[in-house]
């Protein structure tokens, strides 16, 4: 008996790559509404949460709408369709069925709870924990120091790699083999080019010997001195053109001195360096309410330096009747004074610090000076002069923020208003609650084009 034939097919799927890449995307579709999701919900929580809320233990909790992967399905109202229910005693053929409510598709149809499509099904809310950092990160991410610009610096201690021409020598990976193809093109064609020369040369120089051969031959002297001395030489010439024949063919088409690898090299990397002070009246005038908001928001300030920026310098001055430079943030945070308020005397211990330690050529110097107001009249024009002649031209971003009222017939308020004309970096900021520091923060700091709530 014959062996039965047995036929195999084989089904190649040949969408893979395609079909994973068209998912891939999906998925990072996925990820940025997710993402977009807590970003959302970390800007509601904005208005209502102070900054006393993320310096406690624990994580921070926010509420986003429920998710799913995108998925594609058909629309059962988009086309006829028909089904059989065992067991029904009720219904008979042509009798409407009643909608019951629609899928988790959109579809054509009024009536559904479904999503857009593509957006997968949902349908209520999630808490969501995430830590201080990672809320802090999502708080900070449409924030930036304003008119941050490179300054020339003296020394850098940023190196970054860069590609800086080419070595004949190095690993196989950064072969260049576009230049490599170029040299040994153009390397052949110089080697053949002068072999096909050379064997021009010999070529004619051996038609010249053939014509004294066949002039002796003519003469019926083949056995001449000349006519052995052209067989001689004939035989030498067509021996030289085999030999550049032979190299004709044989010229190989890369060598070593073709290669060329893509050289990198660590260069030294201009840092865009900045200064910020903070000055901070705690003069009697302050209450001790003022000077906490106060130091709540420099505090909030002082972490968003640290988390966004490397380079940032901190000076921390305080300031009443006299101003003095706290040597450390405890210091800062930690300390206050008491007395009369003279502005002036910080100022004056701005310059100082600031032209001995931070030149205006190579620093961005941003100011943030918070106070209640108040200032005495005799200092005032002390005040509009340093900040006319040194402060302001020097300084890329000044902001004031009146602590503990929004009055503005204070004697800073009057003052900085009529500043803010000429520079236009000078911002005014009023701050009367602790649940105000982040959104005020957030509008003092926010990115150009972005807006904030």
């Amino acid at each position: 008996m014959d062996n039965p034939l047995v036929c195999h097919s084989h089904v190649v799927d040949q969408r893979g790559s395609l079909w994973e890449e068209k998912m891939m995307v999906n998925r990072e579709r996925f990820r940025k509404r997710y993402d977009d999701a807590i970003k959302r919900a970390v800007k509601e929580q904005l208005s209502g949460k102070g900054i006393t809320d993320i310096t406690g233990d624990g994580d921070i909790v926010v509420e986003i709408d429920l998710m799913s992967v995108p998925r594609l399905r058909h629309d059962p109202s988009s086309a006829p369709s028909e089904k059989v229910f065992p067991g029904n005693i009720i219904l008979h053929k042509g009798d409407k069925i009643p909608k019951q409510g629609g899928g988790s598709g959109s579809g054509k149809g009024k009536s559904g709870h479904g999503q857009e499509a593509g957006q997968g099904g949902g349908g209520g809310r999630m808490r969501l924990p995430l830590t201080k950092e990672e809320w802090i990160g999502y708080v900070f991410q449409d924030l930036e120091l304003p008119n941050l610009v490179l300054k020339m610096l003296t020394s850098s201690d940023e190196l970054r790699l860069e590609q800086r021409g080419f070595s004949s020598v190095g690993p196989a990976h950064l072969l260049d083999l576009k230049r490599t193809i170029l040299r040994s093109d153009g390397r052949l064609q110089v080697i053949e080019q002068q072999i096909e020369d050379d064997l021009d040369e010999e070529r004619k120089k051996m038609k010249q010997q053939e014509a004294v051969i066949a002039e002796e031959e003519a003469k019926k002297q083949s056995g001449s001195p000349r006519w052995r001395q052209a067989q001689m030489q004939k035989g030498y010439h067509l021996e030289r053109i085999r030999e550049l024949e032979n190299e004709l063919g044989v010229v190989p088409q890369f060598e070593k001195m073709d290669l060329r690898y893509r050289h990198h090299e660590m260069i030294p990397v201009p840092v865009t360096e900045a200064v910020v002070f903070f000055h901070l009246d705690v003069s009697g005038s302050m209450s001790e309410k003022d000077k906490l908001l106060a130091l709540t928001l420099f505090r909030f300030e002082y972490l968003f330096l640290t988390k966004l920026y490397r380079r940032v310098h901190l000076v921390l001055i305080h300031y009443h009747g006299e101003a003095y430079e706290c040597q450390s943030v405890e210091e800062f945070f930690g300390t206050s004074g008491t007395g009369g308020t003279e502005y002036s005397c910080a100022l004056e211990l701005h310059q100082k610090i600031q032209e001995e330690r931070f030149p205006a050529s190579q620093y961005n110097i941003y100011v943030t000076h918070a106070s209640d107001g108040d200032n005495f009249t005799e200092d005032r024009e002390k005040t509009i002069k340093f900040m006319n002649e040194v402060v302001l031209p020097r300084t890329q971003y000044y902001v004031y923020v009146q602590i503990g009222n929004e009055r503005k017939d204070t004697e800073f308020w009057r003052t900085f208003s009529k500043l803010q004309k000429p520079y236009p970096q000078l911002t005014i900021a009023a701050l009367t609650e602790p649940r105000e520091i982040i959104p005020v923060f957030r509008k003092l700091f926010k990115k150009k084009g972005v807006k904030v709530k």
